[in-house]
């Protein structure tokens, strides 16, 4: 993978993986490789992962902003394939949002904003959405919309979501249709 980035002079570059293909280039990246590159033409470094990891962000900007890596460049996303993919994304023209929340509240599905320490934990800021979805936020056994600051299911309604899943129509009524009363 680094040898494909290297081989890319002067055009806009856009690219996504995982969070794991990011720290995989993290620990290919030797001084000897890393000194003919120049990663200024960089635009957009979709990371696609559950979860994208914030520690994972700092070291890719941290080693390879000496190379033209642009910290804007990181769009933290979040997508699943019953929506052809992607339902949010970071905006590549700013940093992407941390936050800090406390882990105990955390084992409760309560998400309370504090300052970093060892009794935080770091989560990243997916985006907003990028299409006409509804998003919700769902305790799926009382099938009821959470509200802010609580952890549960996420259900997404748009144009994009698949009808089913192929010969599966058991499995794609009870996930698909069934919800649609709450979303």
């Amino acid at each position: 993978m680094l040898k494909i980035i290297s081989d890319i002079k002067d055009s806009p570059v856009a690219s996504g993986g995982p969070n794991f293909a990011y720290d995989l280039l993290l620990k290919s990246a030797t001084p000897q490789i890393l000194k003919n590159f120049n990663l200024s033409n960089w635009q957009l470094a979709l990371n696609g992962a559950e979860p994208v990891r914030s520690n994972t962000l700092t070291d890719f900007i941290k080693t390879f902003a000496p190379l033209g890596f642009k910290k804007e460049v990181f769009a933290p996303s979040y997508g699943m394939v019953e929506t052809t993919l992607i339902i949010s994304s970071g905006d590549p023209s700013k940093v992407h949002t941390v936050i800090s929340v406390d882990k105990r509240k955390l084992k409760r599905n309560i998400i309370e904003i504090v300052d970093k320490s060892n009794n935080s934990f770091e989560f990243v800021g997916h985006g907003k959405e990028i299409l006409d979805e509804k998003i919700l936020i769902v305790d799926p056994n009382k099938r009821n919309i959470l509200p802010d600051k609580r952890i549960g299911e996420i259900w997404v309604n748009s144009a994009s979501n698949t009808k089913g899943y192929w010969e599966k129509p058991e499995i794609s009524k009870n996930t698909f249709q069934d919800r649609k009363s709450v979303v």
